[in-house]
C-alpha cells in the first residue's frame, strides 16, 4: 500500500462490512428465532422432551413445527444471500484496490475507487467462486465415495468385524481423509490465486483458473509462500487468544478490558487479512514477470 491512510481505510471498510453482517444476523436470524421461540408458548417449557422426541423421530417434529421451521429458514437464507453479496462485493473492491496499489506507487485510495473496483469485479467473482464451490463439492463427493468403497473392500478382504478388517478400513479411511485435507487446502490456494489473476490479468473466469494453474506450476514456491502466510496469521491469532484468556482470568478489570481488547483483536485480524492479500497480489504480479512499478507498502 502506498500510504498508511489507504490501509487504514480498507481495514475500516472491512470492519464496517463485519458490523453490517452481525447486525443483519441479529435482525434477519435472531429476531425470527426469538419470535418462533416465543410463539411456541407452553411447548418451550418442555424443550428437553422436544429435543428427545426430535432425536427419535425428527420428521414428526419438523412436520409439527413446519411453519416455524420454514419461517426461520427463509430469513436465514435471506441473511446468507445478503451477507454473501456484501462480502463478495467488498472482497472485489479490496483486491482491485490492492492491484492498483501494486501497479503504481502514486495510486491514492479513495472510497469512490473502492466502489468502482467492487462493482467491476462483483459478477466475475460471483462466477469464479461459484465454479470453485462446485469443484470443491465434486471433490468432496469423490472422496466420500472413495471412503465408502475402501471400507467395503477392506471388510470384504478381511471379513466383517475382524481385527484386520477394522485396522485396514481405519487406515484407508484416515489416508483418504488426509488426502482430502490436502486437496481442500490445494483448492483454497488455487482459488485464491485465481481470484488474484482475475483482478491482475483482467481476464475471464476460465482464463483466471488457467493462469493460476500455470503460475503455480511454474512457481511451486507459491504454495509454500501461501502456507507461510497462513501459519504466521494463525500464530498471531493464537497469541491474541492467549492474551484474551489471560484478561478473562483477572477479576472485574479483566472483564472491562476484554471487550475493547476483542475489538482491537478484530482490527488486527482485518489488518492481517489485508496484509496477506497485498502480499499475494504483489507476489503474483512479480512472479508473472510483467512490468511492475516498485511500490512501497505500509500495511
Amino acid at each position: 500500500f502506498p500510504t498508511r491512510r489507504s490501509s487504514d481505510l480498507v481495514i475500516l471498510l472491512r470492519m464496517a462490512v463485519a458490523i453490517i453482517n452481525i447486525t443483519g444476523l441479529i435482525i434477519l436470524v435472531g429476531i425470527p428465532v426469538f419470535i418462533a421461540v416465543v410463539s411456541l408458548g407452553v411447548d418451550i417449557a418442555q424443550a428437553e422432551n422436544v429435543i428427545l422426541e426430535f432425536a427419535e423421530s425428527p420428521v414428526d417434529i419438523i412436520s409439527q413445527y413446519a411453519g416455524m421451521v420454514i419461517f426461520v429458514l427463509l430469513f436465514f437464507l435471506i441473511y446468507v444471500t445478503a451477507a454473501s453479496v456484501l462480502i463478495i462485493y467488498a472482497f472485489g473492491g479490496m483486491l482491485g484496490v490492492l492491484k492498483n496499489a501494486v501497479l503504481s506507487r502514486q495510486y491514492k485510495f479513495s472510497f469512490s475507487s473502492f466502489l468502482e473496483e467492487a462493482k467491476k469485479y462483483f459478477m466475475p467473482f460471483c462466477w469464479l467462486l461459484t465454479l470453485a464451490s462446485l469443484i470443491m463439492l465434486a471433490v468432496l463427493i469423490v472422496f466420500g465415495i472413495l471412503i465408502a468403497v475402501a471400507v467395503t473392500v477392506s471388510q470384504g478382504l478381511g471379513g466383517s468385524g475382524s481385527s484386520f478388517s477394522v485396522f485396514l478400513s481405519t487406515f484407508i479411511t484416515m489416508l483418504i481423509i488426509f488426502m482430502f485435507i490436502l486437496a481442500g487446502m490445494g483448492s483454497v490456494i488455487y482459488t485464491s490465486y485465481a481470484c488474484i489473476s482475475l483482478t491482475v490479468d483482467n481476464e475471464g473466469v476460465v482464463a483466471s483458473f488457467r493462469n493460476a494453474w500455470g503460475f503455480i506450476k511454474c512457481k511451486p514456491v507459491s504454495l509454500l509462500f501461501y502456507v507461510i502466510l497462513i501459519i504466521c496469521i494463525l500464530v498471531i491469532n493464537i497469541v491474541l487468544m492467549v492474551f484474551g484468556f489471560a484478561f478473562q482470568t483477572i477479576p472485574i478489570v479483566g472483564v472491562i478490558i476484554y471487550i475493547p481488547y476483542q475489538l482491537l483483536c478484530y482490527a488486527a485480524q482485518c489488518y492481517l487479512g489485508v496484509t496477506m492479500w497485498a502480499s499475494l497480489v504483489a507476489f503474483y504480479r512479480r512472479g508473472t514477470g510483467r512490468n511492475i512499478q516498485e511500490a512501497t507498502y505500509d500495511i
